[in-house]
């Protein structure tokens, strides 16, 4: 089931949720903003991602922590290898 939440940047729809035993990995995109973030919480780590470029969204669904440790030696975001 999709959750929308209603903020003042506009609605922030969840487009994609996944859990396992100790979390979960979501992914959600801003109507307003269009900006498209991803959310982890599994055991020990509870990070999000911000300003996914649209087209890499489905690699950062996919690869969330290879996503999120790049962003962070780089302060960059990176593209699907493939694009």
């Amino acid at each position: 089931m999709s959750v929308n939440t209603q903020t003042e940047n506009g609605v922030i729809r969840e487009l994609a949720i996944r859990h396992s035993w100790d979390g979960f990995v979501a992914l959600y995109w801003n109507s307003e903003t269009e900006e498209i973030s991803l959310r982890v919480k599994t055991g020990a780590d509870d990070f999000e991602v911000h300003e996914i470029p649209q087209d890499a969204a489905l690699d950062a669904w996919n690869h969330p922590f290879a996503y999120a440790e790049t962003c962070l030696k780089t302060g960059r975001h990176p593209r699907p290898i493939n694009a």
